[in-house]
């Protein structure tokens, strides 16, 4: 009763903040960027702005109710937007928080440059038009999930980053990751209480202009720590520097059997959690992988670390041309590799908290090398780690929709079976995400 209430618990305004309405001129009626190449803005203005803080932030009025249009963890809704604008056209300069539910922005100050910078870790660039910066409300996220909530804020949070992406690819802006910044100068320049880790920075991104960053180092981390010593060290930075990525927009085109656009595809898609028993054909398979497998090149050519991510797919019913069996995505090769052929049902629902969710023709599970993210990059390379995952996983179910499917993600695994069914040690192939796909029933 008591998670219900807090799913059912409405956003809060920042109090004392001027409101501002934001357009709803949707400017996502266009094919997504790896469908078809967009043309590169020049500029921002505020209706692109409001377009993508809407898919990743933003709620949809329909039949069943209000609802938040990106997916998010236990329908909490914790990952909030903060906006920098320095120079988007039809929005003064200020500090703004995103009030999704009304699609509003508030105001709630300003920030010099140099201490922006500053708080960006990148004291030697100018300024984009605008940075975008992701937090999450922690309160609600302990009360449910406890010593899990780290795992499943970051999660969310590069759920919430995918969805940034894909806007901004479609519409041609070209972004930024910083994933050098400095969390609590940007909490104390958002005016966020921290205290008890209330509020926590997730990521930072420019938008308008491509940026290099730099991440500093924190070695003894685990990925079983409560969380408040990774939220701790996760924002620590130490004495190593990154090389400057290679900031050139890379758009990943394949021939997508679809005419939906964008924004249809952002608000039809629902959390599916039952299925047809038809089975995924491989073509199709080995679409939807390669797509998540490219986000993953996208957000490294944009600025983020350079992580060893890993997808496995367990394909539960047999097809004409992919049989039942645990496969690893090879994505240089770009195709499926068959790496266990029996395996039980019994032990496919103990790698997830829900056993329902083993009803799935297909189940996708992320991974990362825990001990190359750590090594290289301390706690921040595990955060980021996580954040990946979620873009992957919100890419691999946006191009299901688009093809006709369904699915659900789900952060509720089981490291230690997840292990026995895989054959993975769990360390330089750490599960991280869960996700369904399938045919909608009576479809």
């Amino acid at each position: 009763a008591v998670n219900v209430h807090s799913a059912e618990q409405l956003p809060k305004r920042f109090y004392g903040a001027e409101h501002l309405g934001l357009p709803t001129l949707n400017k996502l009626n266009v094919p997504p960027a790896w469908k078809n190449e967009p043309p590169k803005t020049i500029g921002l203005d505020i209706e692109s702005l409001a377009s993508a803080l809407r898919v990743a932030a933003g709620y949809q009025v329909g039949a069943e109710g209000t609802r938040r249009i990106a997916p998010n963890g236990g329908g909490l809704g914790i990952a909030s937007l903060y906006v920098i604008a320095r120079q988007v056209r039809g929005l003064e300069p200020g500090i703004y928080h995103y009030f999704g539910y009304e699609h509003k922005l508030e105001r709630i100050g300003e920030v010099a440059d140099e201490l922006l910078l500053g708080a960006l870790g990148d004291t030697s660039s100018s300024m984009p038009p605008a940075v975008v910066i992701g937090t999450a409300q922690m309160t609600k996220l302990r009360n449910k999930y406890d010593n899990f909530a780290f795992r499943l804020s970051i999660l969310d949070a590069g759920v919430t980053k995918g969805c940034l992406y894909e806007a901004l690819n479609a519409l041609g802006i070209p972004h930024f990751d910083y994933v050098g910044a400095r969390d609590k100068v940007l909490a104390q320049i958002l005016r966020l209480p921290v205290a008890g880790h209330r509020n926590t920075i997730t990521f930072a991104i420019a938008l308008g202009e491509d940026k290099i960053s730099g991440l500093k180092t924190h070695a003894n981390v685990n990925h079983n720590l409560y969380p408040d010593s990774l939220i701790e060290w996760s924002s620590q930075l130490g004495p190593t520097t990154l090389p400057a990525a290679n900031s050139t927009r890379v758009q990943s085109l394949f021939s997508v059997t679809t005419d939906r656009n964008l924004w249809d595809v952002m608000i039809s898609r629902r959390s599916t959690r039952t299925f047809d028993d038809r089975p995924l054909d491989a073509k199709t398979l080995n679409l939807i992988l390669s797509l998540s497998g490219s986000i993953d090149e996208s957000c490294v050519n944009v600025g983020g670390l350079s992580l060893q991510m890993t997808l496995w797919v367990v394909v539960a019913v047999d097809g004409s041309s992919l049989k039942r069996g645990v496969y690893r995505w090879n994505h240089g090769a770009n195709q499926l590799e068959l790496r266990r052929e029996n395996f039980s049902t019994e032990l496919l629902e103990s790698t997830m908290s829900q056993k329902g969710f083993a009803q799935a023709p297909v189940t996708l599970f992320i991974g990362g090398n825990f001990e190359q993210a750590v090594t290289n990059y301390g706690a921040r390379g595990y955060r980021e780690m996580l954040n990946r995952a979620g873009t992957m996983m919100l890419r691999a179910q946006l191009v299901a929709e688009a093809l006709g499917l369904s699915g659900c993600m789900w952060g509720g695994i089981t490291e230690e079976a997840c292990g026995e069914l895989l054959n993975i040690d769990r360390y330089r192939d750490c599960p991280l995400f869960g996700g369904s796909l399938g045919y909608p029933e009576n479809v």
